[in-house]
C-alpha cells in the first residue's frame, strides 16, 4: 500500500471513530471523503495546531534620560556602564568606570576627580539639586550605594556599603563591607568604620602608600577593562 492508500485507509477509520456506521450500505467515495475531510480538519485543529510565541510588547517606559557628560581623555569606562539622569556628569583623569556601574544625576550633579575606582554594580546618585562631590583617589567597591554630598580624597567604600542621603565622608575613611552610613551623618576624616558599626581613627599615616597603590590599581585596570568613551560623549 502506497503513502497516498495508507493516509485514506488512517482516515477511512478515523471517519468510523467520528460516527459512521460501519456497515453502511453506501460505499465510501472520494466525495464522501470530502464531506467528512472538514470535520476531521475541525476536530483536530485544536490539538495540532503549534502554539504560536507571544508577541513581544514595546516597552511602556520612556527611555532614561541622558545627562550632559564630561570625561577626561584619560578615563576608563566600559561600554557597559549606565549614565543617566538630568544634571551634567563630570568624571576627572585616570578615573575607572567597570562595567554595570551607574550613575544617576537625575536628582542633582555628580562630579568625580582623579584616580577613582567605581567597581560593578555600584550606584553613584546625587541625593539633591546640590550634588554629589566624589574627590580624587576616592575607591568605590562592589553594589555599595553612595547618595552622599561629598566623600573626601583617599577613602575607600567597601563591597556592599550603603552611604545614606546627604552623608559628607571625611577623607582617608575607609568603610568596610556592608557598613551603613544614615543619611546627612558626618564621619571625619581617617575613620575606619568596620565589624558593626564600630569605630576607630587610622593613625597610621598611610595615605601616601594609599595613593600609591590606587594608582596601580588604575594602571592595571587600563589594561583589562576596554573603555568607550565616546559612547557617552555623543
Amino acid at each position: 500500500m502506497g503513502a497516498c492508500g495508507k493516509l485514506e485507509h488512517s482516515l477511512l477509520h478515523l471517519l468510523l471513530s467520528l460516527g459512521l456506521p460501519s456497515n453502511t450500505a453506501q460505499p465510501i467515495t472520494t466525495s464522501t471523503l470530502a464531506t467528512h475531510r472538514n470535520i476531521t480538519e475541525t476536530c483536530f485543529q485544536g490539538s495540532l495546531a503549534v502554539p504560536m510565541a507571544p508577541k513581544p510588547r514595546p516597552s511602556e517606559l520612556p527611555p532614561a534620560p541622558k545627562p550632559v557628560v564630561h570625561l577626561a581623555q584619560s578615563i576608563v569606562i566600559s561600554e557597559q556602564a549606565s549614565l543617566t539622569g538630568n544634571f551634567p556628569i563630570r568624571v576627572g583623569q585616570h578615573t575607572v568606570i567597570h562595567p554595570r556601574a551607574k550613575l544617576n544625576s537625575l536628582a542633582g550633579p555628580i562630579t568625580i576627580g582623579d584616580f577613582c575606582i567605581v567597581s560593578e554594580r555600584a550606584l553613584i546618585a546625587a541625593p539633591d539639586q546640590d550634588g554629589l562631590e566624589i574627590e580624587s583617589y576616592v575607591v568605590i567597591e562592589t553594589n555599595a550605594v553612595v547618595e552622599a554630598r561629598r566623600v573626601g580624597e583617599g577613602t575607600t567604600v567597601e563591597v556592599g556599603v550603603k552611604i545614606g542621603k546627604g552623608a559628607v565622608v571625611g577623607s582617608n575613611c575607609k568603610i568596610t563591607p556592608l557598613n551603613k552610613i544614615e543619611e546627612s551623618e558626618i564621619v571625619d576624616d581617617s575613620t575606619v568604620i568596620y565589624g558593626v558599626g564600630q569605630r576607630r581613627i587610622d593613625i597610621s599615616g598611610s595615605r601616601d602608600a594609599r595613593r600609591k597603590l590606587t594608582e596601580k590599581q588604575v594602571e592595571a585596570l587600563k589594561q583589562l577593562i576596554p573603555s568607550n568613551r565616546t559612547k557617552f560623549m555623543s
